[in-house]
């Protein structure tokens, strides 16, 4: 809900200068509510994905202290062109 205009119960758009103050800030107060419950939702559903993107930091930086020699290095190319394939799929398949 914008400040200029406020939805009526009837499902119609009254403008706000036709609302009395009371009226107003209700709406307000209801829309700020309903905001925070979405933020709310929005922050619980975000976790997961902190989770795991923390956690491929992680086996990032410990596949990187692992890499000495060339040899090494290929294969853990190898091991993370199979995750990025594992992980296309199950984008694509979603």
């Amino acid at each position: 809900m914008c400040v200029r205009c406020a939805h009526s119960t009837d499902g119609g758009v009254v403008p706000a200068a036709l609302l009395s103050s009371s009226e107003l800030r209700g709406r307000v107060v209801l829309c700020m509510r309903s905001l925070r419950c979405q933020m709310t939702e929005f922050e619980a559903s975000a976790e997961p994905l902190q989770e795991w993107l923390n956690s491929a930091e992680v086996r990032v930086q410990e596949s990187s202290a692992r890499l000495h020699d060339l040899s090494a290095k290929k294969q853990e190319l190898g091991k993370l062109q199979v995750i990025i394939e594992r992980l296309r799929f199950q984008i694509c398949h979603v």
